[in-house]
């Protein structure tokens, strides 16, 4: 695993233009850079029909997406931004001293709240012990106990103390479309499949813990809402290539006020307020901390404020694969997986990926990866009529998301073959970090834990 320096500091650039305006020159420039003469193909920006390492299309697919939704990614943009929060919200010494949540505040508010106050508890716990299972006292000196045991897919909790009567709860979603058109007759079956299964007994009881690296081991789940923008971290910089991109709602301070650092893995924002009531003057804290996946150059961000206020962090991505890289319909950043043939054709050298291996598993599972590291590991049967770059791979929230697309035209006829699955992670995966590899009929899926140490 990289190892991270201890601390940046990263300085704050003015900008005098809107957070819209600074967007729209970006596109402009973009275009000026990217637009080809060639007419683009009339499949969507996630369409299978281009060639996997035509990023040049890839590009202006993505923009000719971003301005056709300008009000609705303007829109999403804004209310997912980060909004920095009072220190002393952190102070779990005065956890009663908390804002009351009431049934009539925004559903948003409410979760911002939930959320913060969660935050402040995982970061105090964070302090007891070392990402171990972490406990803390409870009403009437009992003892809570944060951890819980969740693999391949699946919930696992616990109704008093024997650990016999944990249950272990499994979901898979599966749904798949067909589409046939004829003489301009589009015919389309579907079906969609869910599959539960519930177990009781000890969860890691087909677990084999060891510290061989690709075992199979049992892992702390860690809540993925507080990740959830991860979904929508990854676009296209000023330079055309992939970016890695935080905002902040920082309307209320001046740049001057606000300090940005990076430690070990996270984003730390610091900022002091001034507020003057009659003759004193009152000093107040902010900060928000972002957990940084492993796949940015954590020591190259680049930090602007722009005249509305809008505090935007921009980090490159280390060493991309543009021939895999694509963007769904949302613009969120899938991965195309590489066929077997073309991994083993790849002269040997230290950007060739390491052929993945078929364990035969039918549910995603957690791995050793290396010595303090986990893994996901996913194996998704398809049909054999799909080629590697007619896949794509990309994760939202804590589910990872497999689909396939193939398009075929004879004569007056064009016939279309479609598949989703969709499956339940127990850890917040980085997109970023998702090899994905075609072996056979066998997509093989492995990314790193987000919150590996």
């Amino acid at each position: 695993m990289d190892n991270y320096r201890t601390e940046i500091n990263i300085p704050i650039s003015r900008d005098k233009r809107t957070f819209e305006q600074r967007r729209k020159d970006m596109l402009s420039n973009l275009e000026r850079s990217y637009k080809s003469s060639i007419p683009l193909s009339e499949s969507t920006i996630s369409g299978s029909n281009r060639h996997i390492s035509d990023w040049d299309d890839e590009v202006n697919r993505w923009i000719s997406e971003t301005r056709s939704k300008w009000g609705e990614d303007m829109k999403r943009m804004r209310q997912s931004m980060f909004a920095l929060e009072p220190v002393d919200d952190f102070d779990l010494d005065h956890w009663g001293n908390f804002e009351p949540i009431h049934s009539l505040d925004d559903p948003s508010t409410m979760m911002e709240q939930m959320e913060r106050r969660m935050e402040s508890l995982r970061q105090k716990m964070g302090t007891m012990s070392s990402f171990g299972p972490s406990h803390f006292s409870g009403p009437n000196s009992s003892t809570m106990q944060t951890s819980s045991s969740r693999i391949t897919s699946s919930t696992s909790h616990s109704s008093g103390s024997d650990p016999k009567n944990m249950v272990t709860k499994s979901n898979v979603v599966e749904s798949t479309q067909h589409t046939r058109t004829v003489d301009g007759e589009t015919t389309t079956t579907s079906s969609h499949s869910s599959s539960s299964s519930n177990t009781s007994g000890l969860p890691g009881s087909k677990i084999n813990v060891t510290n061989t690296p690709g075992s199979l081991i049992s892992q702390t789940s860690v809540p993925c809402g507080m990740m959830d923008f991860l979904k929508d971290a990854y676009e296209l910089g000023d330079d055309g290539k992939v970016h890695f991109k935080v905002r902040f709602d920082a309307k209320d301070f001046l740049p001057e006020d606000i300090e940005v650092t990076t430690v070990d893995n996270h984003l730390r924002v610091h900022a002091k307020k001034s507020i003057k009531s009659g003759n004193s003057t009152t000093v107040r804290e902010f900060h928000r901390s972002v957990d940084l996946p492993r796949s940015i150059d954590h020591e190259n961000f680049q930090c602007h404020m722009t005249e509305d206020g809008v505090l935007i962090l921009d980090a490159p991505v280390k060493a991309p694969d543009y021939r895999t890289i694509t963007f769904q319909d949302d613009r969120q950043l899938g991965i195309r997986p590489r066929a077997e043939s073309e991994i083993k054709a790849t002269p040997n050298s230290n950007k060739t990926p390491v052929c993945l291996t078929v364990t035969g598993s039918s549910e995603p599972t957690i791995m050793k990866d290396g010595i303090n590291g986990r893994k996901l590991h996913l194996e998704v049967t398809v049909d054999p009529i799909y080629k590697a770059d007619e896949l794509c791979v990309r994760m939202d929230s804590n589910r990872i998301v497999i689909t396939g697309c193939q398009k075929k035209t004879e004569a007056k006829s064009t016939s279309t073959a479609e598949f989703t699955q969709s499956f339940e992670v127990p850890e917040t995966v980085d997109p970023f970090s998702v090899t994905a590899q075609l072996i056979g009929t066998t997509l093989v899926v492995e990314a790193p834990l987000l919150c590996t140490v």
